[in-house]
């Protein structure tokens, strides 16, 4: 066509869509536009639908249609609707970065469009169907639709950069310190001080590793870590004084991906942002290219004056199922694959093919494979033998890499299925990189981010004022409410949470009622839908949509629990796998009634099963609780709903002996169902099974079976959860008596000190340390708290130098002991010692908690000494008393400098003055007397270890190994005689050690 037939056309349009509405010019451009060439096509699309006279910046969008050369396209556009044709365009560094000194004809309308292509299907935030409108009639959006890049929250990987060196005094590195808490800020606004001093040498090595991954402690452990061992400023301390060390920041997820020839596997769990990750960075570049810039955007980190690839989005879902039988041609249908992404529908790019494939061995390219574990992974007959497509798609991403020389590769992937199976693991130069859970400094930044642009957004229901204020309220309930800070972990289960919340006035107390209404905001979804291709949506009832007035979604909710509690039951990469089949037959009956109430035998097979169908459909099209696995195949992709909805057709199925063998056959991954499974019994006022359950778990014997001492432990630190989750001693007195409570709770006491005190060898420390804490909540009856309970521990105390029995107080014979010498050339001394009692465990957070009371009030001073109480000053408590993670009843306590430890014992000698011995005290022990205790067993023979000299395990002591980033409760290693771990604030010149003893 010539201008004038161009004109004329573009003039038809524009009155059909002055006549119509869009979408009709739209359908009739799309029969056009198929003789027109590239630019042609842009012309025309940008008279028509962006308007002639219309303007971006000193560019009309008449002139750039008509041909005109822009000159000058650095800096930004700001463009608030859909840029068509060449408005802005790519600059020509990016035109030769891509194509080369020779670009093919309308390369540069070509790549325009498909970067708008890119910007227009991934900006938007990916909310899918929860983006409908509210059942009230009005038309009123649950939310308003929302830009990605509007609230994108930076995601972490398990790698940490080095960055450089510091010089900071103590002062100085205490607020570093602190400024870079994972819980006040996202990760991108982190840095981390790690000090060149011996006691953060394990942390820092392994931060310099090589190898992402190797270092086992999230963010908050880390931090934590860095707490703990770091010298923190006092007053005592020379505050002039630098220390020295070295910056670390974490690994953002689109940083890993910056540097030329990335080859980068991204691990996370479902839900955790690995999609999000790809979305997010290919519309930044696509934007930024868009705008004319060649080089990365300093916002943009890691990318910041890097020359920016072409970024190509590919779902490899698609891919797999369009494989063959032969192996051999798997690379060609993904580089297929590849190019139909650009090309777009029809081929309207395919003018790119010639070019395309050159610009990725020049490092043109960002090549970004989403969802490999979407990929079906059970091997299948093919020319070279069974073989899964999974498999064969990890081969072909392998060559694929091998092909595409300085060009970036980044393939996304569920952590467990991957870590699980070597034979589609992709080799070096593949990187691993996994997404840490969201911390709650991220948490919090989304969730004001988020209310912040929905109230400024059009249409906006609430005020910005409002918008802060249930901002705040939802910040405060995630933390405050049973398990919602785990389901926060997952940016995709936060999002439902806060649109749950922003459409509420709170959220529910429990976790499975937060569930529930989880699932029914993706059930009720299924009665909106799009009355056009635009925004607007109508309602249409559930059953009218299957040609059965009479049905609600929710009528179907028992079959949709089925469906979970059956996948749940195979164990497949985490989330179950069930098939169509199995699917059929489980919605058969519900769907004959439906058909036929009366009669529902003589229901055809060809009715109810194209009901199933369309059910299936909606299933996975609106609600998103279900995704096809393959094509026989399916699976629930978040495994958090899955637990949950077998969680209530167990409480469906009220047999709790089914229950338990499912417990039994399937270990571990039936706990959270399990747990789960007493908030819907809670829901369902079924408290005979809750009952019934605790009771099962307790008893040694389920139906005519004996239970194993393993099974009896595994079952006692169940109950124990299963009895925090439904509500403890509140819940059981608010249905049966007090003495039904105190029962319940001495058998689960006595089943949790069975677990730390005589343990099968098959209990380790996890569960040893789940149970300790259990104990801990329900009151440990090792350790001595109340005035009565001190007394009566002195009065049974210990009479012979040995490790067993269950006092408190164990006795220390009067004797001469080696001191010292441990490492050659180590000076030793004999010390003689007169006879003392040793604690046996040390000082805990229940014990110190009265003292907190009494000991830091204006009528303390007799306690403190006078240096200590100077220092004390307006202290009311010590350091990291109020932090959660030390404060488990039954830890021991942390924080506790000289002073505070030295009031603490004269305070506990005054409680203890009538029972204790005449002129014997409680105190600290000296550094002999405590290494007595730990190296001389009961014949007298001086060992490295109180359990002998052999190295430490796991089982035997805690220490940085066991990366629990908090204390254990005390006595969980097995074979500790006496219990070797001590907590201490380790910036005083003289740490505590928190054993007690007396003489």
């Amino acid at each position: 066509m010539n201008d004038d037939e161009l004109n004329a056309l573009a003039a038809k349009l524009r009155d059909l869509h002055a006549e119509f509405d869009e979408a009709t010019a739209r359908a009739a451009f799309e029969k056009k536009a198929a003789g027109l060439l590239p630019d042609q096509r842009a012309r025309v699309e940008a008279l028509v639908f962006f308007g002639v006279g219309n303007q971006i910046g000193e560019v009309k969008i008449d002139a750039v249609a008509g041909r005109d050369v822009v000159k000058d396209t650095q800096g930004t556009a700001t463009n608030s609707g859909t840029v068509y044709g060449a408005a802005v365009g790519v600059s020509t560094g990016t035109i030769q970065l891509f194509f080369g000194t020779r670009p093919p004809e309308h390369g540069a309308q070509l790549l325009n469009a498909y970067l708008d292509a890119l910007g227009e299907r991934y900006r938007p935030l990916a909310l899918g169907h929860l983006l409908t409108s509210e059942q009230t009639g009005n038309e009123q959006a649950v939310a308003p639709t929302l830009p990605l890049s509007a609230v994108y929250t930076a995601l972490a990987t398990d790698a940490r950069v080095p960055r450089e060196r510091f010089a900071l005094t103590p002062k100085e590195l205490d607020q570093a310190l602190a400024a870079a808490d994972p819980d006040q800020v996202p990760p991108d606004r982190l840095r981390f001080p790690v000090a060149d001093i011996d006691s953060l040498h394990e942390v820092a090595a392994a931060l310099r590793t090589a190898h992402p991954g190797a270092e086992a402690r999230s963010l908050r452990e880390l931090w934590g870590s860095l707490r703990r061992a770091t010298p923190r400023a006092s007053g005592g301390r020379n505050t002039v004084e630098s220390i020295v060390g070295q910056w670390y920041e974490p690994e953002l997820a689109g940083e890993s991906l910056a540097a030329p020839r990335s080859r980068i596997v991204l691990l996370g769990n479902p839900g955790s942002g690995k999609s999000t990750v790809l979305r997010y960075l290919v519309v930044c570049i696509a934007d930024a290219l868009r705008a004319g810039q060649t080089t990365g955007p300093a916002e943009l980190r890691g990318w910041a004056g890097r020359p920016l690839p072409v970024p190509i989005f590919c779902p490899l879902g698609p891919v797999a199922k369009a494989l063959g039988d032969d192996p051999a041609s798997d690379l060609d249908q993904l580089v297929d694959a590849v190019l139909h992404t650009v090309f777009g529908p029809a081929g309207l790019r395919a003018g790119l093919r010639d070019t395309l494939l050159s610009a990725w061995s020049s490092g043109g390219v960002l090549l970004c494979f989403d969802g490999l574990d979407e990929v079906i992974g059970t091997p299948e007959p093919t020319r070279e033998g069974p073989l899964s497509r999974r498999e064969r798609l990890a081969d072909a991403l392998r060559r694929l890499a091998q092909e595409v020389g300085d060009s970036r590769v980044v393939v996304t992937c569920r952590t467990k299925p991957y870590q699980q199976d070597t034979a589609w693991q992709l080799p070096s130069p593949w990187q691993v990189r996994q997404i840490e859970p969201f911390a709650f400094g991220q948490v919090r930044f989304f969730v004001e981010t988020w209310y912040t642009q929905s109230c400024a957004a059009k249409g906006a229901k609430l005020t910005t004022e409002e918008g802060r204020r249930r901002a705040a309220e939802l910040l405060t309930a995630i933390p405050a409410k049973q398990g919602l800070r785990d389901i926060c972990d997952s940016p995709l289960l936060l999002t439902m949470v806060v649109l749950l919340h922003y459409n509420q006035k709170q959220l529910p107390d429990e976790r499975a009622e937060v569930y529930e209404a989880l699932v029914g905001l993706l059930l009720d979804r299924w009665e909106w839908v799009r009355s056009s291709e635009k925004a607007q949506v109508r309602f249409v009832p559930f059953g009218e949509r299957l040609a059965l007035p009479q049905l609600r979604a929710r009528d179907l909710r028992t079959a949709l629990n089925e469906i979970a509690y059956t996948a749940h039951c195979t164990s497949q990469d985490g989330s179950g796998v069930i098939t169509e089949e199995l699917i059929y037959k489980l919605l058969e009956p519900k769907f004959r009634n439906a058909l036929n109430a009366e009669r529902p035998e003589r229901v055809s097979k060809t009715a109810w099963t194209d009901k199933v169908e369309r059910f299936l459909d909606l299933l996975v099209r609106e609600s998103g609780l279900i995704q096809p696995d393959s094509d026989t195949t399916y699976r629930l992709p978040h495994l958090t709903f899955e637990e949950y909805l077998a969680a209530c057709a167990l409480a469906e199925q009220e047999d709790v002996e089914v229950a338990h063998a499912r417990w039994r056959a399937g270990g571990d991954r039936w706990r959270e169902p399990l747990l789960l499974l007493m908030g819907c019994l809670r829901l369902d006022k079924k408290h005979r099974m809750a009952d019934a359950w605790l009771t099962t778990l307790l008893d040694e014997i389920v139906g005519q079976h004996e239970k194993s001492l393993t099974q009896r432990q595994r079952d006692a630190v169940l109950a124990a959860a299963c009895y925090r989750e439904l509500g403890g001693r509140r819940y059981i007195q608010d249905r049966w008596h007090t003495s039904k409570v105190d029962a319940l709770e001495a058998r689960l006491r006595a089943a949790l000190l069975a677990v730390l005190e005589q343990p099968a060898p098959e209990i380790l420390l996890p569960l040893r340390i789940e149970a300790g804490a259990a104990l801990g909540q329900l009151g440990d009856p090792r350790i001595p708290v109340t005035p009565d309970a001190w007394q009566r521990e002195l009065g049974r105390r210990g009479e012979e130098f040995a490790a067993a029995g269950d006092h408190y107080w164990r006795y220390v014979r009067p004797e001469t002991y080696q001191i010292g010498g441990w490492n050659k050339g180590e000076p030793s001394a004999k010390i003689a010692l007169p006879a003392f009692w040793l604690a046996r465990f040390p000082l805990t957070v229940a014990q110190y908690a009265p003292f907190v009371a009494d000991g830091y009030g204006p009528d303390a001073e007799r306690w403190w000494t006078p240096e200590g109480w100077a220092w004390k000053d307006k202290r009311t408590q010590p350091w990291g008393w109020d932090k959660p993670e030390y404060r488990g009843l039954n830890q021991p306590v942390i924080g506790v400098t000289w002073y505070e430890a030295t009031a603490f014992f004269a305070w506990l000698t005054e409680q203890l003055q009538d029972t204790l011995p005449k002129d014997y005290v409680v105190r600290l022990p000296t550094e002999a007397e405590w290494e007595a205790a730990a190296a001389y067993d009961a014949q007298m023979q001086r060992q490295m270890y109180p359990w002998g000299d052999e190295e430490p395990t796991l089982d035997r002591a805690i220490y940085d190994a066991s990366a629990l980033g908090r204390p254990a409760p005390v006595g969980s290693p097995q074979k500790l005689v006496p219990e070797c771990s001590f907590w201490y604030q380790a910036d005083r010149a003289e740490p505590p050690q928190t054993k007690m003893s007396w003489r």
